[in-house]
């Protein structure tokens, strides 16, 4: 039996997932099974396919290969082709209909990614997010334009009124995108979050994609019970000592602060005695730089010689700077006082922020 999981799903899969990522070749994604079909397809016996239960038997395996094969070549063509004609991404996904061949598998069904989705996700992967319209190019944040657009509305009252009319003629989508300008506008308004919620929770019901759905009733939640409570900020451990020390660099210049960091330039020297490195890293313009050295550098301010898993438990929040270096576990040589002002420039980031209202963003 072959293993044929790579890049098949028994569903329509996500080109960019709702979470968030970098979006997937559909073309390349296409022609990877449309190899692998024509090479091991007169020897597959079965294929595995990630979330759902193996194909089992030469053609039904088969036959899931070349569906699957049709289903993001016509999906990549048929959104390149309308793109072509200038139409936008949301003209597109919904005007854009797979052939019947391929919709009516029930394996390339939408219960997982859509049409819709990943016409915009490959949209996006060819022309990025701007549509070419100049109004879109700087227009307003949302809270701004909210405001505004409520305002020419006639003002809040005035939209819910027409808002409550339109849900009951089943306009959904219409009243979750007017409503969203409402509760942006006037978030203490518990009647214009409920009418969004009652909105969205609709969408919800009627969504054939299971993470739609999700996020529909999520957003419905949140309208009615406000966003969810703030967790403790820290990452697991287990995570941080997984990563390379290059990707924890990497983490830890997304953490600084560029504004508290303004002026200030110095050089780091950092020895991991449990792995045999240093780590030269440079804080100069508010970027945090780091690179790989067989020796101290010369020009450090400060140095400090620790395990990397020492630096792990300061990173996930179950050791402190000052308490790693009182127990001798984190050695320094030079300005001392760099350590504490360092660790005083790093954000910290909380799992938990708002899906449809105005999230806070950071304290500094």
């Amino acid at each position: 039996a072959l293993n044929l999981a790579e890049n098949t799903n028994h569903t329509l899969h996500n080109l960019c997932p709702l979470r968030g990522s970098q979006v997937r070749d559909a073309l390349a994604w296409a022609k990877h099974l449309h190899a692998a079909l024509h090479r091991w397809g007169p020897q597959v016996q079965v294929v595995f396919a990630q979330h759902h239960w193996p194909t089992w038997g030469q053609a039904r395996a088969t036959r899931f290969l070349a569906d699957q094969r049709d289903l993001y070549r016509s999906l990549h063509d048929q959104t390149v082709r309308l793109m072509c004609h200038g139409l936008k991404a949301a003209e597109i996904a919904e005007r854009l209909q797979l052939p019947a061949g391929v919709s009516q598998r029930w394996h390339n069904r939408g219960y997982y990614g859509t049409v819709s989705h990943n016409v915009k996700a490959i949209v996006q992967r060819y022309l990025s997010w701007y549509d070419a319209h100049p109004a879109n190019l700087h227009a307003l944040p949302p809270v701004d334009a909210a405001r505004k657009t409520i305002e020419y509305m006639g003002g809040v009252d005035a939209v819910l009124q027409r808002a409550r009319a339109d849900l009951e003629r089943g306009e959904y989508r219409w009243v979750a995108e007017v409503l969203k300008h409402a509760v942006y506008a006037h978030p203490e308004r518990a009647d214009a979050r409920e009418l969004a919620a009652q909105a969205l929770e609709q969408m919800g019901f009627q969504a054939e994609s299971a993470t739609w759905r999700n996020a529909f009733l999520l957003g419905a939640h949140e309208y009615r019970h406000g966003p969810p409570q703030a967790q403790p900020t820290g990452v697991g451990f287990g995570l941080v000592a997984a990563l390379s020390s290059e990707l924890v660099f990497d983490a830890l210049a997304v953490r600084l602060i560029a504004p508290r960091a303004d002026g200030l330039a110095f050089c780091m020297h950092w020895h991991f005695t449990d792995r045999a490195e240093h780590w030269r890293v440079d804080l100069v313009n508010g970027a945090l730089h780091a690179l790989p050295v067989t020796e101290a550098p010369t020009a450090a301010d400060v140095s400090l010689t620790l395990a990397r898993s020492t630096l792990d438990e300061l990173l996930a929040g179950r050791l402190q700077p000052a308490e790693a270096v009182a127990d001798g576990r984190l050695l320094l040589a030079g300005q001392r006082a760099l350590l504490a002002q360092f660790f005083g420039l790093l954000d910290r980031f909380s799992p938990s922020f708002p899906m449809v209202d105005v999230a806070p963003g950071p304290a500094a």
